[in-house]
C-alpha cells in the first residue's frame, strides 16, 4: 500500500471519519449504560451509516473495493499486517470499546 496516499486520501475523508467517531463513542458509551435490546435499536441506525462508510469512505481510504460490509471487519482484515497503517483506527476503536478490533 502507497503510504503517501493513505495518508493523503485519510485526510480528505477526515471529516466524515470524524462525524462517524463521534457517534461510535455516544453508542459505545450508551452500550454500558443500557440493556442490549435498546442498544441494538440505537445500533441499528449507526449500523446503517457504518456500511455506507465502509464502501464510501473506507475504499476511498484504502484505495480498494470492500471485501467486508462493515468498517470494523475491514480494518481487522488490515491490522494483521503489522505495517498497515489501518492500526491507527483499530486503537481509536479499541480506546472506546475495548477488544472492538
Amino acid at each position: 500500500m502507497n503510504r503517501v496516499g493513505f495518508e493523503i486520501r485519510h485526510l480528505i475523508a477526515a471529516p466524515f471519519t470524524l462525524v462517524m467517531l463521534v457517534q461510535f463513542i455516544i453508542l459505545f458509551r450508551i452500550k454500558r449504560n443500557v440493556p442490549k435490546s435498546v442498544f441494538y435499536v440505537l445500533g441499528f441506525p449507526f449500523l446503517i451509516q457504518d456500511v455506507i462508510y465502509n464502501v464510501v469512505i473506507g475504499s476511498f481510504i484504502f484505495n480498494e473495493r470492500p471485501q467486508e460490509w462493515i468498517f470494523t471487519d475491514r480494518i481487522k482484515r488490515h491490522v494483521a499486517d503489522p505495517d498497515a497503517p489501518a492500526h491507527r483506527f483499530a486503537l481509536v476503536m479499541n480506546r472506546y470499546d475495548e477488544g472492538h478490533v
